[in-house]
């Protein structure tokens, strides 16, 4: 029984993401796939957050399609209660008055990154008088003389 569930979960992760090949090694699983940015192995995660995506039928991370007809039926064979496609789009929505406070925070946010990237600039605009001046001083010193060359003994004649 075991293997006929994983062979189900290999062949709704292979036909959910489009793969010629599924496989896992040391819980890590990957496909090969021609849409993949990289050519060979295409890393999806730890195979228990795969296997969870697939029960609970989330699209887009890790399964690019969760409601293929091996995917309803590795759910069936897990007693996974079959998702529909208004749950995943029942999103919570932010009423006015969260709304309201989130953009409050968001000004004030920004307002405060304003002050600080004007603070950092006269900082730095200062540091950088502060390193001229200290350049100039130090080419306006006197040079001082020249050691006496000593011979190779240590007396200095």
């Amino acid at each position: 029984m075991k293997k006929a569930i994983e062979r189900l979960f290999r062949e709704a992760v292979r036909v959910g993401n489009d793969a010629t090949a599924v496989r896992v090694r040391k819980g890590e699983m990957e496909i090969l796939a021609d849409w993949t940015p990289e050519s060979g192995w295409y890393w999806l995660g730890a195979a228990d957050d795969v296997m969870s995506d697939l029960e609970s039928g989330h699209e887009g991370g890790r399964i690019r399609n969760a409601f293929t007809a091996e995917a309803v039926a590795f759910r069936a064979a897990m007693d996974c209660p079959e998702p529909t496609r208004a749950d995943r789009k029942a999103a919570p929505q932010m009423t006015a008055e969260e709304q309201a406070d989130f953009d409050a925070w968001l000004i004030d946010l920004k307002a405060q990154n304003r002050k600080r990237e004007r603070e950092d600039a006269e900082r730095r605009a200062a540091m950088l008088a502060e390193g001229r001046a200290a350049a100039d001083a130090r080419n306006n010193t006197p040079k001082p003389e020249p050691a006496k060359k000593r011979s190779g003994y240590g007396f200095p004649f």
